[in-house]
Parts: structure tokens; C-alpha cells; sequence
């Protein structure tokens, strides 16, 4: 992938693309296609400014070097820039270049937003969903498929082969495997700078790598040993309930911090963890093999971390701090800067009127308050069960902001079909209140980074 410089002319385009509507400062980014039917036409990646009055200034970058040399393609085969990410800082742009619908295709790249310079992260050629930023903005950490010819990763199903999880710093291009299993399960969580975690199962026999060492009772992660449980009372191969592992870049090598402990997110002081597991620690619910399916029951749980090398937290109740229990899909996790209040974002109602509602934890007190719903209209109820939906984007660093994007979708006139919105709808913490900040059309990936608290 190669960006061009950014091109005047198709800021006109980019100005229909997104419109303003609230003004919230901060700087916007999603991709554009200006044609699926001619390769030899780019796609941009448009970065939008916008400033506390509204004003917005819009530089497109487009893909000047088309990977496919046909003129005649399918629209699955488009190669195209798509699903950037802010660095913590703001200031780095990470993206996904590839064929939009064929996994095992697209690379990672890092363009730096100040000089419009573009640099591939790692040579790997990735097929999982998610890619996710260090805290200090140095490292990326992605997952791969080891089958030959991977299968809607994209939305977390194994179809064979492990998820090869891996670290890369991309200033250097030094590229560190980290695990590699069956169970693994994004999205990846940071605790400190570099310290990475991660879920898997742990079946009885199953191994992250076909290590002869498995066999001493320990289940060596690319060469860095991770303490495991072997099941006892029966000889078939049984799900339990999965463990939370942390990756330091320093030792590179891993440890169980906590069991029965899933899709962690760490406190911004890296003491505590906000996860999903069942409310009995001693009797945890296990789980299918592969867990990508929607729980029928699971709690948002907070606890300790214990540093003791090998003593992992979770086996006890006293510690374990059980906020609600949901079933259907797993609500989104945000800790507050306090290290204290816990948002949980959670779709409450389906299409046609889709509703989010967000609710502040406080993790001492063990109260809650709801801080705003969300809603979304679908004129075409059962077109797609993804639509609408929602996804939080960005939190402001003094934590009184969060900007949600909202997918739905617009009927056209005498039924024509639908038109695809992004919205960005900014919700005040403190007041409740929501901002519609603006609406993109036809997007893959939309990113939000906070120039300052609005």
C-alpha cells in the first residue's frame, strides 16, 4: 500500500461523505471507495479535523498503487484501505489494507497524521478482526489463522487451525509471537505499557503449541511456560472455564493472573481487572470449546490482580466483585480514568428499535446509574441481524466524554432500497446528554480521536 499526498479535489467528495452536524472537537477518519468497479480508481483514507465551532477540514490520502491489475473484479477481491485506529496519542492512524472479503489478505499499516506518511507495520498477512494499540503507541498486537485457507474470522468463528496471536513494534518491524490456540478470542487488552492480555480455554490436553514439554504438565506458549489446571474425574476432553493470561514484552513470556476470567480490561493504574465469568468462582459455568458463541448467562466481575508469580487470582469468592449478570451478547467495558467507576455499554433492544444503554459502575460502592440510552431506527427489520448497532470509539482522556458510532440505515425513496449511515453520537458522563456529532456514509471502520474535552 502506498498513500498519496493529500488531494484538494476530493475534498468535495469528502465534505458530502461526512456532514456535522453538533460540533465536538476532534479528529475523525474512515475510508472512501470512489469506485468498486474499476481498480485502477483508489480508495482514500479521509482524515476530518473538526473544531469546537464546527469547522472542518478534510485531507483524503488516496491508494495510489492498486494491488489487483485486472479492471474486472469481484467487489469481495477490492483491495482497499479500511478500519483505522487512533494511537492513544492521537496522532498515529493504524489500518487494514486488503481484500475487503477474504481473509488471510490484508496487512497492517501505521500512517503518522502530522507528515501524512505511511509505514507497514509487520510483513504478516492477517485474517482475525482485531488489532489493538499499546498504551504508549509502540506496539500492535494482531492475530492470524494457521489454516491454509481461514473461514469468517472476522467474526471470531475457528474453522481449524489455532489464532496465532502476536506483538509487533512497529517503529522497528520486530514482530514477537505470543500465543497460539484454538480459544484464543479478541479483542486484545493492554495492562502498563507493554504488558499484553489475553483469554484462551483450557481443555484438558489441549496444548497453544505441539510442545513434547506439554507432557510435564506445562503448556508452553511459544517457549514462555504458562501454569494450566489439568481436569480431573473423567477421561474425555471437557471445556472449563477460561483464564485471563498477561504477556510481558520484557521477560517475553506469560502467566495466568486469573481464572475463570474473560475478555479482560485492565484499570488505567493496571491494579484491577473488569472481565466476564460466572458468579461463583469455585463453580465456574464452563463454556463451549470455541466460546464465540453468546453466553446464556454470564457476570461482569471485577477483582485484584495478584503479583505473586504463580499465584493467579480467582479461586476464591472474598476478593471477586460481582456487578450484574447479562445474557445475549457481552456488553463493551471502559474503566474511568479514577480507576474506580466502570462504564458498561450494553444493546438492550433489537432492530427495528435498537437501543444502547450506558450505565456507570462504581466498583466501591457497587452502585449503578444509568448515564444514557441510545437509539436507532431500522426501516428494514430482519435485512440484517447486525443492524443497527453500536460501538464505543473513543473515551476523552479526563474521561467526562464518550463518542459511540452508531450503524443504521436510511430508506431511500419509492423503496429503493437502503442507504448505510455511520453516526457519532458524543454522550456527556457527567450530564447524560448526546450529541449527534456528525454522519458518515458507507464506511468500513470509523475512528474517533478527542482534540481536547468538548
Amino acid at each position: 500500500m502506498v498513500l498519496g499526498a493529500a488531494l484538494p479535489q476530493a475534498q468535495a467528495a469528502a465534505l458530502k461523505n461526512m456532514q456535522v452536524r453538533q460540533p465536538v472537537a476532534g479528529r475523525e477518519a474512515h475510508n472512501l471507495w470512489t469506485s468498486l468497479s474499476d481498480t485502477t480508481k483508489p480508495s482514500f483514507l479521509l482524515l476530518n479535523r473538526i473544531g469546537s465551532e464546527g469547522k472542518m477540514s478534510t485531507e483524503a490520502f488516496p491508494v495510489v498503487k492498486p494491488a489487483v491489475a485486472s479492471s474486472a473484479y469481484s467487489y469481495l477481491q477490492a483491495r482497499i484501505v479500511s478500519d483505522p485506529h487512533f494511537s492513544p496519542d492521537g496522532r498515529f492512524l493504524v489500518v487494514k489494507f486488503g481484500e475487503l472479503g477474504s481473509p488471510g489478505t490484508y496487512r497492517v499499516y501505521v500512517m503518522d497524521t502530522e507528515t501524512g506518511e505511511a509505514k507497514l507495520a509487520s510483513p504478516l498477512y492477517l485474517d482475525y478482526y482485531a488489532v489493538s494499540w499499546s498504551p504508549d503507541g509502540n506496539y500492535l498486537a494482531f492475530a492470524k489463522s494457521s489454516a491454509p485457507n481461514p473461514q469468517f474470522y472476522d467474526y471470531g468463528r475457528d474453522v481449524g487451525g489455532d489464532l496465532q496471536l502476536y506483538l509487533c513494534n512497529w517503529r522497528t518491524g520486530q514482530t514477537l509471537p505470543v500465543a497460539s490456540s484454538k480459544s484464543l478470542r479478541g479483542p486484545w487488552a493492554w495492562r502498563d505499557q507493554h504488558d499484553l492480555l489475553f483469554s484462551a480455554l483450557s481443555p484438558r490436553d489441549e496444548k497453544f503449541l505441539g510442545d513434547p514439554r506439554h507432557e510435564a504438565g506445562v503448556n508452553f506458549v511459544h517457549g514462555a511456560p504458562v501454569a494450566w489446571e489439568r481436569l480431573r474425574g473423567g477421561p474425555k476432553r471437557k471445556p472449563v472455564a477460561p483464564g485471563t493470561y498477561e504477556y510481558s514484552v520484557e521477560s517475553r513470556s506469560s502467566r495466568l493472573i486469573m481464572r475463570d476470567a474473560f475478555l479482560p480490561v485492565s484499570s488505567p493504574n493496571g491494579k484491577r481487572l473488569a472481565f466476564f465469568g460466572s458468579r461463583d468462582a469455585l463453580h465456574p459455568r464452563a463454556l463451549s470449546e470455541y466460546w464465540n458463541e453468546s453466553p446464556s448467562s454470564t457476570c461482569v466481575i471485577v477483582d485484584t490482580i495478584a503479583e505473586s508469580p504463580g499465584t493467579p487470582s480467582g479461586s476464591a469468592n472474598a476478593k471477586r466483585i460481582v456487578l450484574s449478570e447479562h445474557s445475549g451478547a457481552y456488553p463493551a467495558l471502559l474503566w474511568l480514568p479514577d480507576n474506580q467507576k466502570l462504564l458498561v455499554l450494553e444493546q438492550i433492544a433489537a432492530s427495528p428499535h435498537a437501543r444502547l444503554q450506558v450505565k456507570e459502575w462504581n466498583t466501591q460502592t457497587r452502585k449503578s446509574r444509568i448515564v444514557a440510552t441510545l437509539g436507532a431506527h431500522d426501516p428494514g427489520p430482519g435485512r440484517s441481524p447486525n443492524a443497527p448497532s453500536f460501538q464505543a470509539l473513543s473515551l476523552s482522556r479526563d474521561g467526562r466524554h464518550l463518542m459511540i458510532q452508531v450503524d443504521e440505515y436510511e430508506q431511500l425513496e419509492q423503496n429503493k432500497g437502503y442507504l448505510n449511515w455511520d453516526t457519532l453520537e458524543d454522550v456527556n458522563l457527567e450530564t447524560g446528554e448526546v450529541k449527534v456529532a456528525g454522519r458518515i456514509h458507507v464506511a468500513i471502520g470509523v475512528a474517533w480521536s478527542y482534540i481536547s474535552s468538548p
